[in-house]
C-alpha cells in the first residue's frame, strides 16, 4: 500500500488515508475470502 501511495505522488494525510483504507479493506476481503472455504471451520473457530 506504501509503494502504491508512493507512485501516485501522495503525501502526508492523503498518504496516511490510502494506506489505512487500503488495509484495512484488504484484511476485510482476506476474512470474507477466508470464511468462504471449507478451511474456515479449521481457521475460524
Amino acid at each position: 500500500m506504501n509503494n502504491l501511495a508512493g507512485m501516485l505522488g501522495l503525501e502526508f494525510f492523503a498518504k496516511d488515508m490510502l494506506v489505512w483504507s487500503g488495509t484495512i479493506v484488504i484484511a476485510v476481503l482476506i476474512t470474507w475470502g477466508v470464511g468462504k472455504t471449507p478451511l474456515a471451520k479449521i481457521l475460524l473457530r
